[in-house]
């Protein structure tokens, strides 16, 4: 999540999460993506270095997901959560498709959604 001015910014996640679980009471799938991107560390990273995709980013790593060594699969026929809220509805994130390659906004409660976590290098 970003502030006002377009930096990434921890309290700006916090403050969305805590205004996604106030009006539902509950945690979106989307708000357990970016919780666990946060949380995520790996050998030589540590927790607060990753972070969960733009959607820009998304379209970039499915375009070279064939090139990507070491990094998992891409075996999910559902799509894969981006920060990138729809303009039109704050309720809505973008995603990507990695069967097929297309971009698509769906709701921040859809379950089925799959986690890839980035960090800037």
């Amino acid at each position: 999540y970003m502030d006002v001015l377009g930096n990434e910014s921890a309290e700006a996640l916090d403050l969305a999460f805590l205004n996604s679980f106030y009006h539902s009471g509950v945690r979106n799938p989307i708000d357990n993506a970016l919780l666990a991107c946060a949380a995520y560390s790996q050998a030589g990273t540590s927790a607060g270095q990753w972070r969960l995709p733009t959607i820009k980013e998304l379209g970039l790593i499915y375009s070279k997901k064939s090139q990507l060594t070491g990094v998992g699969s891409f075996t999910t026929s559902n799509g894969y959560w981006s920060v990138t809220e729809y303009s039109s509805y704050s309720s809505y994130a973008w995603n990507v498709n990695f069967d097929a390659g297309y971009t698509y906004y769906i709701g921040k409660s859809y379950d089925k959604n799959s986690v890839r976590c980035v960090r800037d290098i």
